[in-house]
């Protein structure tokens, strides 16, 4: 008698979950496809667009969109917007008025760009984040910003610049392992002058030979 009233319990409060839609909660993919690796610039502030696609069934459904970068975030105010999406699957206007670009391919794909003002050199953590009802969704990005000169270009640059100039190296290495070393290289540069004195030149066989050793303990 006590399992069966275990079971009818249960049961009402399934019907309970599915009346109010959280039965239903499935998380959203988010996926940040720009910047990466390292930017360079020849002066600050300066700025560019933080890229990234998200996809749910339906777009109507995500709530709570936020994008920040160390921490703060950088769109409505630093707010998240509660409603990205309207009941059509189009883009809000809010979320039109906070982006660069916004464009939702289907009701279950868009592609969303926002203005990132960037003021100085170092490393940032790129995070964009969507939920539907509880279900949170999250991308993360490791950029590093780079002054760049007119003769040599940066440790963090020549580290970027081999990862992508090796195949290998570039199809097996993850963006949160890139954005890993190169963040590595940055300190060895910023605060010991491991490759050089600021300003270059700088000893690149020693940052390339740090890149891999790098890679190798990132996880």
């Amino acid at each position: 008698m006590k399992s069966k009233k275990m079971f009818v319990a249960f049961f009402v409060a399934l019907l309970l979950a599915v009346a109010s839609g959280t039965a239903w909660a499935d998380t959203p993919t988010v996926t940040i496809t720009a910047p990466s690796g390292v930017l360079t610039t020849t002066s600050f502030p300066f700025t560019t667009s933080i890229t990234f696609n998200l996809t749910h069934s339906e777009l109507k459904n995500l709530n709570v969109l936020d994008v920040q970068v160390n921490g703060v975030g950088i769109v409505n105010g630093g707010e998240p917007i509660g409603n990205p999406f309207t009941n059509a699957n189009a883009c809000t206007t809010l979320l039109i008025s906070n982006s660069t670009s916004c464009n939702a391919s289907d009701s279950n794909n868009a592609t969303v760009s926002v203005p990132w003002d960037v003021l100085g050199v170092g490393s940032y953590t790129i995070t964009v984040s969507v939920k539907h009802q509880n279900a949170e969704g999250e991308d993360e990005e490791v950029v590093q910003v780079a002054l760049l000169t007119a003769e040599y270009p940066a440790p963090p640059a020549i580290a970027n610049a081999f990862i992508n100039g090796d195949p290998y190296l570039k199809k097996v290495t993850s963006a949160k392992k890139r954005g890993c070393a190169i963040s590595q290289i940055a300190i060895e540069h910023g605060q010991n002058e491991k490759y050089g004195p600021k300003g270059g030149p700088y000893d690149d066989t020693l940052v390339q030979t740090d890149v891999l050793a790098f890679l190798g303990a990132c996880q």
